[in-house]
């Protein structure tokens, strides 16, 4: 990429990460009222990058500390919620490494699909930063890539190094394993979580087996059971695995719908790939879309900061996860070699420049720079020399 071409795509990234607020209103500023409605929601945290500390608000500050010595965070109890524990200390070590200042409120909760605007009032349209958003949410939240094991440049889920079987020489079927989950919401009320079938003594009720049908990925694997051309099938954990065998309904409900794991290497032998949300989005997506199969992605409401300039029909193919939808699809792809490989090679295209670790690291710095240059948190800081307070 030239120099023109590098500005281009980081306009274009910077473009689709910020919130569209940001467009419009010149400042946010953070008071009491916003503070009140952050500590309600529990997975929303504020780090003060300047004084390198997290501010109380549900309680980051006392379940992260600092190591002073070595300038990072880490949870001090690493059991206690640890996926969000290692993320919210995985971005405060960010922030201190690139030197930033200024304040941060941040959601690294899976699925914070919330319409803020609506749930919490009176955080006034405050932008918060998430590694997935609803497009809905587009006005107020603002993405950052999850760490280098989830969404760095060389790992598993966006992998250097190229996939070698050509296109012509892969098996016509269409493949996918992925765990049983989803999302419930009114945008109201709690998020219902799909695993929450498997915890133990879990009660299931007729509410939950609809809900348990209603989700895409066990729509899909219903629908194509049983199908010479889908290899499309559920993978379940030990704990969940035991939790189906003693339970009648899950039992029933899961029957033939589960097999075992496959490698990334064996599942990019078929010639189409199936990318369909969790609890947000596909965690094969973006490794499906580097690879010389076609993706067919069943439609999504789920975006990462990885997902600008991606377009349907152009990178791959939106379908319903119904049999009728997905079949339809594959006949058409299978009679058509030049589209599956200029899709191919458009999606290639797209995400290649997320590959380069210097303009990842650089369009990261400006995202956080730019995000922390429109809030304002006057809280804590020099009153002493406040005009609005007592002396």
């Amino acid at each position: 990429m030239n120099a023109h071409q590098i500005d281009t795509w980081i306009e274009a990234q910077l473009k689709h990460r910020l919130p569209a607020d940001f467009q419009n209103i010149r400042q946010f500023i953070i008071d009491d009222a916003a503070l009140v409605e952050m500590d309600s929601l529990k997975d929303i945290s504020i780090f003060d990058a300047g004084r390198v500390e997290f501010l109380s608000v549900n309680n980051f500050d006392r379940t992260l500390a600092l190591n002073v010595e070595s300038k990072r965070f880490s949870p001090v109890n690493p059991k206690y919620r640890p996926a969000i524990g290692r993320r919210n200390s995985e971005f405060a070590n960010l922030l201190i490494a690139m030197n930033m200042s200024g304040i941060y409120i941040s959601n690294w909760c899976d699925a914070q699909g919330w319409n803020y605007k609506k749930t919490l009032p009176g955080m006034n349209g405050l932008p918060i930063i998430q590694y997935c958003r609803r497009v809905a949410q587009r006005d107020q939240v603002c993405l950052m890539p999850l760490g280098y094991d989830y969404m760095g440049p060389g790992s598993g889920n966006i992998p250097e190094g190229p996939d070698l079987i050509p296109f012509k020489e892969k098996k016509n079927v269409l493949t996918w394993r992925g765990r049983f989950s989803g999302t419930y919401s009114d945008w109201n009320s709690e998020m219902w979580w799909a695993e929450s079938m498997f915890r133990e003594a879990a009660e299931i009720s007729e509410e939950d087996v609809l809900r348990i049908n209603s989700c895409d990925r066990m729509k899909i694997v219903n629908a194509l059971k049983g199908k010479q051309w889908a290899d499309v099938k559920l993978i379940t954990t030990p704990r969940e695995a035991e939790a189906v065998i003693k339970n009648k309904l899950l039992s029933s409900l899961f029957a033939g719908c589960t097999a075992t794991r496959i490698p990334i290497s064996e599942q990019r032998k078929s010639k189409f790939l199936l990318v369909v949300d969790g609890n947000d989005i596909g965690t094969n997506k973006y490794w499906s879309l580097l690879s010389n199969s076609v993706v067919l992605m069943v439609r999504s409401q789920w975006e990462t900061a990885l997902d600008a300039g991606l377009v349907p029909e152009k990178h791959f193919v939106p379908v319903e996860p119904s049999l009728d939808s997905i079949e339809a699809a594959i006949d058409r792809l299978a009679g058509d070699e030049e589209r599956c490989l200029e899709m191919i090679n458009d999606a290639h295209k797209l995400l290649k420049p997320n590959l380069n670790v210097r303009l990842r690291e650089a369009v990261d710095y400006l995202t956080l720079k730019e995000y922390s240059e429109k809030l304002i948190f006057p809280f804590g800081r020099n009153v002493n020399g406040s005009f609005a307070r007592p002396k």
